[in-house]
């Protein structure tokens, strides 16, 4: 059996992002379809991709599934710095999705082990790790997968966003947003800025919607639960999702009871968000890296 994979340094290597007409045909395109990798054999009968062989049948992306997973790919390097590393183990791809747009495709292949993504489109290769989306593109995988096959990771993966979609059209098209720190026991006043009638502490914006938008999307950031929580809903951290400069999306989280309140005009998304909640607030803690309340939740 011919072992399909090149060991590279274990240093690592500055990662290199996706030129713009590569992600213009993953943004754009017509179809894109799913294939399950066996990087360790070399029968192509299900055919191959980029030289590894192809298992099982293609899995078509639907439209919506389409945009949750531009959204992810997108996140993958929010706040990317040109200096970062990527982690060059053995490179053994476990899925691949490719995009059609007209006569162009590109390739982009998933190694979960190392948290590597591969982009090839014509001649050009770029690998970048996606630590930062890590799980959600895991339960997006999973959810494509066919129920005989196993879950990249153990347990029940919802198909689809348990946020209502004239909710979750919003957050996928956010391009920019604000985070708030605040205080929902303080007493509003004429001469201090409320957020969801909160006192606003601190503010920041930010214009890496993204990875937040990532987050938020994946199947499995929210389950259905009947369990009704007693605690009361004080929200400490806030985000307003925007859409060409114009208010779309209004998040507030409460970490005293890891609840999470999404309004987008009278629609109300209301859950539990302690499966968001770690990559929340360590993606808030880039916002505000002094913040000790955050430091704290991030240690717990």
């Amino acid at each position: 059996m011919a072992i399909l994979l090149s060991t590279l340094s274990c240093s690592g290597q500055e990662g290199n992002l996706p030129d713009k007409k590569t992600m213009a045909v993953i943004k754009k395109a017509e179809n894109v379809c799913m294939y399950l990798i066996d990087p360790m054999t070399d029968v192509f009968s299900n055919g191959e991709i980029q030289g590894y062989a192809v298992a099982g049948n293609r899995i078509e992306v639907s439209n919506v599934q389409k945009d949750s997973l531009f959204s992810l790919v997108q996140g993958s390097f929010a706040n990317y710095k040109s200096s970062e590393t990527v982690k060059m183990s053995t490179f053994i791809p476990e899925c691949a999705f490719q995009f059609v747009k007209a006569n162009d495709t590109v390739n982009l292949l998933l190694d979960f082990h190392a948290d590597i993504m591969s982009f090839a489109h014509k001649a050009k290769n770029s690998k970048l790790s996606f630590a930062k989306t890590h799980e959600p593109l895991v339960s997006f995988v999973n959810s494509l997968k066919p129920k005989d096959e196993s879950p990249l990771m153990e347990g029940e993966v919802d198909s689809k966003s348990m946020i209502p979609k004239e909710i979750l059209d919003k957050i996928v098209a956010a391009d920019s947003l604000t985070w708030y720190i605040i205080d929902a026991l303080g007493q509003p006043s004429a001469s201090v800025e409320t957020f969801n009638n909160a006192l606003i502490l601190q503010q920041k914006g930010d214009k890496n919607a993204k990875l937040v938008s990532a987050i938020l999307s994946a199947p499995s950031s929210f389950v259905k639960s009947d369990r009704i929580k007693e605690s009361v809903f004080m929200p400490d951290l806030g985000i307003r999702m925007l859409v060409n400069n114009k208010p779309a999306v209004d998040i507030l989280f409460s970490f005293y009871c890891d609840e999470c309140k999404i309004i987008s005009g009278e629609n109300i998304f209301q859950s539990d968000c302690q499966r968001i909640k770690k990559d929340i607030v360590k993606t808030a803690l880039n916002v505000f890296p002094t913040d000790k309340y955050l430091r704290v939740l991030s240690n717990q």
